[in-house]
C-alpha cells in the first residue's frame, strides 16, 4: 500500500509540474535517479496525454466613481384643510354661549391649523377669539323673534396647515 501511494503522489507531482512548466520531479520519496527519471517519463506523457482544463478569465469590473449618495426621501404629498359645508353658527338669544370654529375644519392629515378670520363683521356682543379659534356670544339682547336662533352670517374664515 505504501508503494501505491508513494507512485500515486509522484504522479500527481509530475502532472502538476508539467501542466505549470516544470519538470518532473526527481529524488522524491527516497527514489533513486532511474526509478525517478521512468516515473518523470511516465508523467510527461500522462501530462501530455491529459487534457487540461480552460478557464475563461475573470470578467473586467470596469471601475466607477461610486454611487451619489441617496437623495432624501420625498416629502408625502399634502392635502389641505376641508371644510365642512355650510356650517351654521348660531346662538340663542339671552343664553352666553361659545362655538369653535375648529369644529367646522378638518385636517386629512392630521397637520395643525391656524384658522384666520379674513372677512365679516360680527353683530355687537359677538367676539372672535383668534387664539383659541372661538365665536363667543356674551348674552346681550339682540331683538331675535321668540324661539329663533341668532345666526353668525357674513363671515369668511381660512385654515392653514403652514405645508405648500
Amino acid at each position: 500500500m505504501l508503494d501505491s501511494r508513494r507512485s500515486f503522489l509522484k504522479q500527481l507531482g509530475g502532472v502538476v509540474s508539467a501542466l505549470v512548466g516544470g519538470t518532473g520531479l526527481s529524488g522524491c520519496l527516497g527514489e533513486d535517479d532511474a526509478q525517478s527519471s521512468s516515473a518523470t517519463t511516465r508523467t510527461q506523457s500522462a501530462a501530455q496525454s491529459a487534457p487540461i482544463p480552460l478557464t475563461s478569465p475573470p470578467p473586467s469590473i470596469p471601475l466607477t466613481s461610486p454611487p451619489p449618495p441617496d437623495a432624501p426621501p420625498a416629502a408625502p404629498a399634502d392635502n389641505s384643510p376641508v371644510w365642512q359645508p355650510s356650517p351654521s353658527i348660531e346662538f340663542v338669544e339671552g343664553v352666553p354661549g361659545t362655538v369653535s370654529v375648529r369644529d367646522f375644519v378638518s385636517d386629512p392629515d392630521s397637520d395643525p391649523l391656524v384658522i384666520t378670520l379674513n372677512s365679516g363683521t360680527l353683530l355687537p356682543g359677538l367676539t372672535w377669539n383668534p387664539t383659541n379659534y372661538t365665536i363667543a356670544y356674551d348674552g346681550r339682547p339682540l331683538g331675535a323673534k321668540d324661539d329663533a336662533p341668532i345666526v353668525v352670517t357674513g363671515l369668511t374664515f381660512t385654515a392653514d396647515d403652514g405645508r405648500p
